[in-house]
């Protein structure tokens, strides 16, 4: 999904992280502490106008519509400073 969202749609703000937990219909018997699993937790930055269209498309891409599938928020940044590399970078003395 990183791939795609990277090199298809040209997003630069992509974090991937983990984290460990049990899901929400899993059953309390089952609920011990050696049976959480490791979640992928996808982070992405876009501008307002990109919002919906890579909100859909990560949906699409990750199947969050199937059982189990996972789940998916979106919020508003209280703050974001873009940084951009220039094309070419000068060359070293």
């Amino acid at each position: 999904m990183v791939e795609v969202l990277v090199h298809e749609h040209g997003l630069t703000q992509v974090d991937v992280h983990y984290a460990r937990g049990v899901g929400r219909l899993t059953p309390l018997r089952y609920r011990g502490v050696g049976e959480t699993k490791e979640r992928d937790i996808l982070t992405v930055a876009v501008t307002a106008a990109e919002a919906e269209a890579i909100f859909l498309l990560i949906h699409e891409l990750a199947e969050i519509n199937r059982p189990h599938g996972g789940l998916m928020y979106m919020q508003r940044l209280q703050r974001a400073t873009p940084f951009v590399l220039p094309e070419q970078l000068p060359e070293e003395s």
